[in-house]
């Protein structure tokens, strides 16, 4: 079973001209805390706009799983093949949310009923995914492999040293748990946002974690 929660859209703060509109953001910024993975609906002929890229910022900082859901897609060039038309869309949604790189992309068509049924199917993947954690061994052997390779920048004359790694526990279990990285370092300030992007990427080569937002 599937609980399905539909929010408003959310426009910029300083948009935002009633106080429905105002409670209907703040409804729908709770939704996405409380639930176990986003569906992001994206209009296929506009485009990611403004108002979706907030919505999709605001998954990434709740770390929630997400789907992105390429709807009205009968309407995108709808004259061209198939594959054709979703390489193209594909391609300019993740040059738009590409801080949402892990998420796979369906293409639907709400008003047809078409394809609907693959989001499901998406969502026991990410489902099975997460259930799936790296081994601590594995990880551990990823990571100092991937540091040796491409060793991190110096700062202050110090270098990051990575002492142990392993993958946190939920103490509320959650039915799709995003993976949380607990690294015991020499210094946490020597961990630069571009190596541990550097480390996301590695850890991701191996393992896809399709669906899921990584936390170090």
């Amino acid at each position: 079973p599937y609980l399905l929660i539909d929010t408003a859209g959310m426009r910029r703060r300083t948009q935002r001209d009633s106080p429905v509109e105002v409670f209907s953001a703040m409804r729908a910024e709770r939704s996405i805390r409380r639930a176990d993975i986003c569906l992001l609906v994206i209009d296929s002929a506009k485009g990611a706009v403004a108002q979706d890229r907030r919505i999709a910022r605001t998954i990434l900082d709740a770390q929630k799983p997400c789907n992105i859901l390429l709807n009205k897609f009968d309407l995108y060039h709808p004259d061209a093949k198939f594959r054709d038309r979703l390489e193209i869309l594909e391609e300019e949604i993740r040059e738009d949310l590409f801080f949402l790189h892990f998420a796979p992309m369906i293409a639907v068509s709400a008003l047809k009923g078409e394809f609907l049924n693959q989001i499901f199917k998406s969502i026991q993947r990410i489902k099975k995914t997460a259930s799936q954690p790296i081994g601590t061994g594995a990880l551990n052997r990823l990571l100092r492999q991937a540091i040796e390779s491409n060793p991190p920048p110096r700062r202050n004359g110090k270098r990051l040293k990575l002492l142990y790694c392993t993958q946190q526990r939920h103490d509320r279990p959650t039915p799709i748990p995003s993976p949380e990285y607990l690294l015991f370092v020499n210094s946490a300030k020597l961990l630069t946002q571009p190596y541990e992007r550097y480390l996301e990427k590695q850890i991701r080569e191996q393992h896809p974690l399709i669906g899921l937002p990584m936390v170090f």
